[in-house]
């Protein structure tokens, strides 16, 4: 804006400058909080995933504790029976 024009013109450009600068601000923030809130969500799928696969070896691990060894399973590995 020039010099030496209407102060009232020129405080609104200046204000409306400063608002178009905050709310660009505003844009680059909440991008950057979406960013973290995918990543947060990508690694809690992952946890999640993990936790499921350790409680699947877990029951497979207890469910073989609970049934008697037959003889060929005994002869293959080892039996928590015998």
């Amino acid at each position: 804006m020039q010099k030496g024009g209407n102060p009232q013109a020129e405080a609104i450009f200046y204000h409306s400058q400063r608002l178009q600068d905050d709310l660009q601000m505003l844009g680059l923030k909440i991008k950057l909080h979406e960013d973290h809130i995918k990543l947060l969500k990508s690694q809690s799928n992952k946890l999640d995933d993990s936790i499921l696969e350790s409680q699947g070896e877990n029951v497979k691990a207890n469910s073989s504790y609970d049934k008697p060894c037959n003889l060929v399973a005994r002869s293959n590995r080892w039996c928590p029976d015998s």
